[in-house]
């Protein structure tokens, strides 16, 4: 637990490749377009006035240079952490994005408490699986850096999935896909617990 509260700001990854082809990446390593990488100095325009003491992030190439561009500088490879990566999504992954159309049609049929356990295919991460080691992680980079401002490069579903967890949020008000290339939360840590203080999406 923190003595001093802690200040993360989580941003997803600007435009990938597998994103602009509409492909299901998941965990497969692909790099930015140049619209990706656009949006990722716009991120760093909207951060300007914010010192980042210390930076972490997925070891997906994506992530890696969304948080360099907004960063402006390289990132030690011990923080190139696996477990703020994407949703494994197994079988799926690089298939094209209609699989991920067809799934969300069957949870639209599903009372919320199932959607979180729920697999579309047996070898894919649920919303469970996922939200545990991303926020899990975020806390144990909180707990060792007390007290500082950390900058979080990761992913739609790791952040989306947080969100819902952290705002009690339903799968009708925050869909799959919901949240934006670049966008941002603001989280602090304190006593133990993460709390969302600002969204830019």
């Amino acid at each position: 637990m923190t003595d001093t509260p802690t200040t993360l700001y989580v941003v997803r990854h600007g435009e990938s490749v597998s994103n602009q082809k509409n492909i299901i990446a998941g965990q497969v390593d692909v790099p930015l377009t140049d619209k990706g990488r656009e949006q990722a100095r716009q991120t760093k325009l909207a951060l300007k006035d914010v010192h980042f003491d210390v930076v972490y992030g997925s070891d997906l190439q994506r992530a890696i240079e969304t948080r360099e561009i907004i960063f402006g500088a390289p990132i030690p490879a011990d923080h190139q952490k696996t477990t703020l990566r994407e949703r494994d999504y197994g079988s799926l992954t690089g298939k094209p994005g209609a699989h991920l159309q067809a799934m969300h049609k069957v949870l639209l049929g599903l009372p919320d408490a199932e959607i979180r356990s729920y697999k579309y295919v047996p070898d894919m991460e649920s919303d469970d699986e996922v939200r545990a080691r991303f926020i899990g992680t975020l806390e144990a980079l909180a707990q060792e850096n007390s007290g500082k401002t950390i900058l979080v490069a990761a992913h739609g579903a790791t952040i989306r999935t947080m969100l819902m967890r952290l705002q009690n949020l339903t799968y009708a008000a925050f869909p799959t896909g919901s949240f934006k290339n670049a966008g941002y939360v603001k989280l602090t840590y304190d006593h133990g617990h993460l709390v969302v203080e600002e969204v830019a999406n």
